[in-house]
């Protein structure tokens, strides 16, 4: 079911991410919230805050709190909620810097699932770019600040990246596939990965590819083939196409269905600066509201994480769409 599910997932995510356009105003307020609470095609319709209507938010500082994350509103995710869907009983993996559990939107609801930086069980953060991840993509809906695209999701901390944001002497190769049997072990469904290197897919030919990352790309296709979806930052080095990782199904479609990879508008649906574009990855690129920071931490990835958390657990097994650095060296990017 797992698997299935993942497939119907991806197939509605690469029809929209393609049919919409590659930077067509925030991923065209649709995709994976619409595919399960049958929006109109692109139009985005019910995703406002309003003084009246069924937005499926209520309670004290609801809307304030709605208001206070500017990327909700833009995923239509007030529709998603008023079809009851918020990430409830959904797992997402953070593969990240860590995650700080005792964050005001993340205390009670993220779980150690390993460190493979330090001897913490992940729930710890110096860099701050995992916590940054992790409040987008499920922040708590709890009446105070701002709340996540999925608040009810269960969130579960990877540990790969350093407290500069880097792998330091470790690599892909050494910690990927101990995370991929981690997040099986804890039955993660989604697997965010909002970093990546600086070389991008057009860069290196299969056979390098299958060279450097021998041990990481054979846990990522274990990954996909047990049902995940793995979901990847393109990078924003102004390029024309994805990152590596982003971009591996254009040498293994086996990564096909269950992978996506992810490039930033602006707030004004345009396309920014720093975005990397589809490119080769078309078929499995999507578009997402972007930003930036000094650390140049861009949210457009978790607005698709929380977005497939939402959808995840009420799509009906027959209802859904269906369509036809280095590499060693890499660090939080997106």
């Amino acid at each position: 079911m797992k698997t299935q599910k993942a497939n119907q997932i991806i197939s509605y995510v690469s029809l929209f991410g393609y049919s919409c356009g590659d930077y067509a105003f925030a991923f065209c307020a649709c995709l994976l919230v619409s595919f399960c609470i049958t929006l109109t095609a692109c139009g985005g319709g019910g995703s406002s805050i309003t003084g009246g209507g069924n937005t499926g938010i209520s309670g004290v500082g609801a809307v304030s709190e709605f208001r206070a994350q500017s990327g909700l509103a833009l995923v239509s995710a007030a529709s998603a909620y008023h079809g009851g869907h918020d990430g409830q009983s959904v797992k997402v993996g953070v593969v990240d810097s860590g995650i700080d559990a005792s964050h005001s939107e993340l205390a009670g609801h993220a779980t150690g699932g390993g460190d493979w930086q330090s001897a913490s069980n992940g729930l710890f953060d110096p860099f701050g770019h995992g916590t940054h991840v992790a409040s987008i993509l499920g922040g708590a809906r709890d009446g105070a600040g701002m709340h996540g695209v999925a608040p009810n999701a269960s969130l579960y901390s990877y540990r790969i990246l350093n407290a500069l944001g880097y792998f330091g002497g470790k690599t892909g190769n050494q910690m990927v596939p101990d995370v991929v049997q981690a997040s099986q072990r804890h039955n993660v469904t989604i697997l965010n990965n909002s970093w990546g290197s600086h070389t991008e897919i057009n860069d290196l030919s299969k056979a390098q590819i299958e060279t450097r990352l021998a041990q990481e790309l054979a846990a990522w296709q274990e990954a996909v083939a047990d049902g995940m979806v793995i979901v990847w930052a393109a990078g924003n080095d102004r390029d024309n196409n994805v990152s590596i990782r982003a971009g591996l199904p254009a040498y293994f479609e086996n990564l096909k269905p269950g992978w996506l990879a992810v490039v930033a508008v602006g707030p004004d649906g345009s396309e920014p600066s720093y975005t990397n574009r589809c490119g080769v990855s078309s078929e499995w690129c999507v578009t997402a509201p972007g930003g930036a920071d000094r650390r140049r931490l861009h949210p457009k990835i978790r607005h698709i994480h929380g977005s497939a958390a939402c959808c995840w657990r009420p799509c009906p097994a027959d209802g859904c769409v269906s369509v036809s650095d280095n590499t060693n060296s890499s660090g939080a990017s997106s």
